[in-house]
């Protein structure tokens, strides 16, 4: 009978002692997981500023290739406008009469 009773206190102090080393064990994880959220939520971030430089370089591209497109047409025309103003120039040929 003594040697059951003493059994069971033992087994009592050793699940207090498991208990307590669960415990311990828990808040190291819940502290990790902060440690984890912080992280998670810092990258997010990151992330999310990333996405804003990528749309703002995106927005900056098509407005510099508008740009050039612009300007490549002024530069066709005034080359168009300076080839009609250079023909305008040459001497006419006579025209060949009768063939």
């Amino acid at each position: 009978m003594w040697k059951e009773i003493f059994s069971v206190i033992r087994e009592i102090f050793v699940l207090s002692e498991k208990t307590d080393q669960n415990k311990t064990a828990l808040a190291e994880l819940r502290s990790g997981l902060r440690d984890t959220d912080l992280k998670v939520n810092k990258l997010t971030e990151i992330v999310q500023m990333l996405i804003q430089d990528n749309s703002r370089l995106r927005d900056e591209i098509q407005n510099i290739r508008r740009e050039e497109s612009k300007e490549r047409e002024k530069i066709t025309l005034k080359l168009e406008n300076e080839m009609l103003k250079f023909e305008r120039r040459l001497p006419r040929l006579p025209a060949k009469k009768g063939k």
